[in-house]
């Protein structure tokens, strides 16, 4: 009997004490809130300056940039670099919002903090700070730190002050550091007013980056040298193919290709072999499909190397099994004729397969100006899709395949210029794709 009345006592005690914890933690909240109320700023600032309860310094953080506090600028500018994310986002957001030109310096330090998704709160504070940082924002261009240097082309490009458009471009042009300086021409080619990438003087900032050590550098580089129209620029459009001829995109790769073969002369006489290797294994063609409500292939288009519509093909469905194709058509883009009709059977399956067949850039090959149409046979022709989804559904709503060229086409056929087929069940698809 009296163990159990111990145990009863030992539960009561426990049960009290975390009651009167409970409480203390109430009692503190509401000090808080009324701090806020009362527009208390001594009071919140020693809450932010409790390291126990992280969570709670964050939230009193947001409270004094809500009543702007600006005697608590230095409070806050001291949790820049708390271990804590949420104190850190809370004391960044709490200086935007004061507006103090005090915290610009030590937010474009606290950048450099090197933590997950921290550089978006501390720019988007310089950012609210506004026009007044500007020429804070503008002595920080000279800083011997590169990233500073970096940061500080951010901040004024979310700014948007016309008057600093000299100075960064000037910046730009002095800049050493060749990771700063792709980061703050990302960055600057962004402007919508004044549109900074169609200034003349940044013709040289692009080809100064040709010439970096970096392999991305130098291919962003050539990207935006090729959207360009200055003598300057058109001038280096033939080193910047070849730059993006070497590059791990396939995308850039080909159209570098594609470019490059057009031109004549030493430098391409050298590459010719590399883009006719290009041009014969990499060079596709696409098929584009849209999905209905009910993820059933609506509208299907052939698009050519170019990216034009060749021919598209539509489905009739069963009257008994809307899930269940009738027929196929398939229609030639440029007359608006129809090339084939395909039925199927009451299990899905084709019963007159047919294949089209599409010369090298993808365009249908026509005999007496009809399209040539081929019995079906396995196609090895690889093949790259990717699928989109309505959201929160499986339902697909788009897909887009890659085809590349057909490796057994023009012999199966006996037609030379058939390097593509098309037409292909996609149940069969799956079977027989090459690999």
């Amino acid at each position: 009997m009296f163990s159990e009345n111990k145990k009863i006592m030992y539960i009561m005690f426990l049960f009290g004490f975390f009651f009167i914890l409970s409480c203390a933690a109430k009692e503190k909240r509401v000090d808080l809130a009324e701090a806020v109320g009362k527009q208390d700023i001594d009071t919140i600032v020693s809450v932010i300056k409790n390291p126990k309860k992280p969570w709670y310094r964050g939230e009193a953080s947001r409270y004094l940039g809500k009543i702007r506090g600006h005697t608590a600028v230095e409070p806050l500018i001291g949790l820049l670099k708390d271990e804590n994310r949420d104190v850190r986002y809370g004391a960044a957001e709490a200086l935007g919002e004061i507006g103090d030109t005090r915290a610009v310096k030590p937010l474009l330090a606290a950048l450099k903090y090197k933590a997950k998704r921290w550089p978006r709160p501390a720019l988007e504070a310089i950012h609210k700070i506004g026009t007044s940082a500007v020429e804070i924002l503008l002595e920080e261009l000279k800083n011997v730190d590169p990233e500073i240097r970096k940061y500080t082309v951010d901040a004024l490009s979310l700014i948007g002050d016309r008057r600093t458009v000299d100075p960064i471009i000037e910046t730009l042009q002095s800049e050493t550091d060749q990771e700063a300086k792709i980061s703050m021409v990302n960055r600057v080619i962004k402007w919508k007013s004044p549109k900074l990438s169609d200034d003349p003087r940044m013709v040289d900032v692009y080809i100064s980056l040709l010439d970096s050590n970096r392999v991305k550098t130098r291919e962003q580089a050539a990207r935006l040298i090729l959207d360009l129209k200055d003598s300057k620029a058109v001038k280096r459009q033939l080193d910047a193919l070849i730059i993006l001829l070497n590059s791990d995109n396939s995308e850039w790769r080909l159209q570098a290709a594609k470019s490059l073969s057009k031109y004549a002369g030493p430098k391409t006489k050298k590459i010719k072999e590399q883009v006719e290797k290009i041009l014969k294994e990499e060079t596709f063609i696409e098929e584009a499909v849209l999905y209905d409500q009910f993820g059933r292939p609506t509208n299907i288009a052939i698009r050519n190397s170019d990216g034009e519509v060749v021919a598209y093909k539509k489905y009739e469905f069963h009257k008994f099994n809307d899930m269940l194709i009738r027929k196929e058509v398939i229609t030639d883009r440029p007359n608006h004729k129809v090339i084939v009709e395909i039925d199927y059977d009451n299990y899905g399956r084709k019963l007159n397969p047919r294949l089209i067949c599409l010369d090298r850039e993808g365009n249908i090959v026509r005999k007496n100006n009809r399209a040539v149409l081929v019995n079906y046979f396995n196609p090895q022709q690889k093949q790259n899709t990717r699928h989109y989804y309505r959201l929160g559904t499986k339902i697909k709503s788009t897909s887009f395949t890659k085809i590349y060229p057909c490796k057994n086409c023009s012999e199966q056929t006996g037609i030379e210029a058939c390097q593509y087929v098309w037409g292909v069940n996609k149940r069969i698809e799956k079977i027989f794709i090459f690999k």
